[in-house]
């Protein structure tokens, strides 16, 4: 018997045709006649709908994974629709701190209350600075698609 010229041998070609081996027939299996223990009613509901316990647990873990989301969708729009005003706060802390500073460091005379100053103001200076910052690494961490902030 030849092969036609549009079929794809696989294996070795050769002359002689291999045999087509038909697959043996399964013994078909007698039902048990143990008696089982009634189903729960979990089991009554997996039987109904056709869905296995694999299927309802994945099912389980798609909600609460989509439950998640949506919630961290939901604290990320109001993060990102309270930031102007966090930035302002934090702007009209810092931003003074950069003036004052020098201003402290020259204009007053050496004494304990100075050195208080200088030290107050560039831990709230540098303070309102670290805070911005981590609060828009924080937004960037909630996004659910890469953003970048001007």
């Amino acid at each position: 018997m030849k092969s036609p010229d549009n079929v794809i041998p696989f294996g070795r070609p050769s002359a002689q045709p291999q045999p087509v081996v038909e697959p043996a027939e399964r013994p078909k299996r007698r039902p048990s006649r143990r008696r089982t223990a009634p189903a729960s009613p979990a089991a009554n509901v997996t039987n109904r709908t056709g869905l296995g316990k694999p299927a309802m647990k994945a099912a389980a873990l798609f909600a609460a994974v989509t439950s998640i989301r949506g919630f961290r969708y939901g604290l990320f729009l109001l993060l990102l629709w309270i930031r102007p005003l966090i930035k302002l706060v934090l702007s009209l802390i810092a931003v003074p701190m950069v003036f004052i500073l020098p201003m402290i460091y020259f204009g007053m005379p050496e004494t304990s209350h100075r050195q208080l100053l200088l030290t107050w103001g560039f831990a709230m200076g540098f303070g309102c600075f670290v805070l911005r910052w981590l609060y828009d690494s924080l937004l960037m961490k909630l996004s659910p698609e890469p953003i970048f902030f001007t």
